[in-house]
C-alpha cells in the first residue's frame, strides 16, 4: 500500500530470460521528462560499464528567455485566422486545474461506453517518406513527426464516441507535447520543459487521401510556430506555476507525446568488459500512477510515437479498436 500512495521517483526492473534480458526503467513524470530518463539510462549505462559518471544539474524553474528570436511573434495566419493570443486561450480553457476535474474525469471514464485498447502499430519507412515525398511536391514545409501526428489525428475520425457526440463539422479534439526546451533561459538533467498544446479544429475532411494528411500535417505545423512565441508560451507557463501542486487535467479527445527525436535502438549497454549490445525492440508508454490503475483507471486516448530503428515509427498507447483498425485501414490505401 505505501508504495501505491508514495510509489518511488525512479525504478528500474530487470527481467532475465534464456538468451536476453528485458529492462524496464520507470520515473515519476513530475521529476523528468523522457529525455532526462534517456539522460538517466545513460548514466546507468555508465555504471554497468565501470565508467565515471558526471553529476546531475540541480533543477531551477521554467523561465522564458528575453527578447530571443525564437520567441517572437510570428505573423503566419493559420486556416481558423487564430492569433498566438487565442492560442494561448485555448490551452488555458483546456487544462483544468484541481481534483474537481480529475474526480470528474475518472467517474466519466468508469461510465464511458468507449472500449479502449492498449496496442501497437509501426508505420513503415515506406509509408512515412510517401508521405514526405508528397509534401515536398506540394510545397510544404513539414517535419516527419507532423506528418505522423497528422496521420493519427486523421485515423482518430473513425472513434465511435466521437461520432456520437459531434456533429462531424471539425476533426476531433487534438493535442500534443511540446517541447519548449530552446525557448527557457536555463535547462537541467531533471526537468520538464514541454507544454501540451490544443490545435485549433480545422473543418471535417472525409478523404482518406494522402493530401488531406499533408494538410493536417501543415496546420499542425504552423500551430508549433504559434505555440513557440513569447504571446502564447507566457500566459500558458503561469497558469502552470498558479496550480502550486494541484493536478493539471487536460480536455482533448486525443493526445500525442513523441519520443521520436530520441534514438533508443542506438542505446549502447556493456556490462563490464563484456561486448556492447543494443535493445532489440523499445517500448515507451506513459500511465496513471500506481494508486489510480487499481482504481481502475487508465490515461485513455493517448499515445507515444517513436523510431522503429529502420526509418519508420511505432505508436504505442491506449486507443478504440477501431482508431487502431483506421490506422491500418489507411496504411493499406496508401501503400
Amino acid at each position: 500500500m505505501k508504495d501505491l500512495l508514495r510509489p518511488p521517483v525512479l525504478s528500474i526492473k530487470a527481467a532475465f530470460l534464456d538468451n536476453a534480458c528485458l529492462l524496464g526503467f520507470y520515473v515519476q513524470h513530475p521529476l523528468c521528462d523522457a529525455d532526462r530518463l534517456h539522460r538517466i539510462i545513460d548514466t546507468y549505462k555508465s555504471v554497468f560499464a565501470g565508467r565515471s559518471v558526471r553529476p546531475f544539474l540541480p533543477r531551477f524553474s521554467i523561465v522564458l528567455k528575453d527578447n530571443d528570436q525564437s520567441l517572437e511573434t510570428s505573423d503566419i495566419k493559420l486556416s481558423t485566422s487564430i492569433s498566438p493570443a487565442t492560442l494561448a486561450q485555448l490551452q488555458l480553457e483546456t487544462v483544468l486545474v484541481g481534483w474537481k476535474p480529475l474526480i470528474r474525469a475518472g467517474i466519466k471514464q468508469t461510465f464511458s461506453s468507449s472500449q479502449q485498447v492498449q496496442s501497437s502499430y509501426r508505420v513503415s519507412s515506406s509509408v512515412i517518406n510517401n508521405f514526405r515525398l508528397q509534401a515536398m511536391e506540394n510545397g510544404q514545409r513539414v517535419t516527419l513527426n507532423d506528418l505522423l501526428m497528422a496521420f493519427i489525428w486523421k485515423a482518430s475520425t473513425a472513434s465511435q464516441s466521437w461520432k456520437q457526440d459531434s456533429s462531424h463539422q471539425t476533426y476531433p479534439a487534438f493535442s500534443f507535447v511540446l517541447n519548449i526546451r530552446r525557448q527557457i533561459k536555463q535547462d537541467t538533467d531533471l526537468h520538464n520543459p514541454w507544454v501540451i498544446v490544443q490545435v485549433p479544429k480545422p473543418p471535417h475532411n472525409s478523404s482518406l487521401g494522402v493530401k488531406n494528411i499533408i494538410d493536417l500535417a501543415a496546420h499542425i505545423r504552423e500551430t508549433i510556430r504559434h505555440a513557440r512565441t513569447t504571446d502564447c508560451l507566457r500566459p500558458i507557463i503561469d497558469h502552470h506555476k498558479r496550480a502550486l501542486g494541484k493536478p493539471l487535467m487536460l480536455d482533448t479527445e486525443l493526445l500525442v507525446t513523441s519520443w521520436s527525436h530520441i534514438c533508443l535502438y542506438k542505446t549502447d549497454f556493456q556490462l563490464g568488459k563484456n561486448p556492447t549490445i543494443q535493445p532489440e525492440y523499445v517500448q515507451p508508454f506513459v500511465r496513471m500512477p500506481g494508486l489510480f490503475r487499481k482504481l481502475g483507471m487508465r490515461i485513455k486516448n493517448t499515445v507515444v510515437t517513436s523510431q522503429d530503428g529502420n526509418g519508420g515509427f511505432w505508436i504505442h498507447g491506449n486507443l478504440e479498436e477501431v482508431v487502431w483498425g483506421s490506422l491500418a485501414s489507411i496504411t493499406s490505401l496508401i501503400e
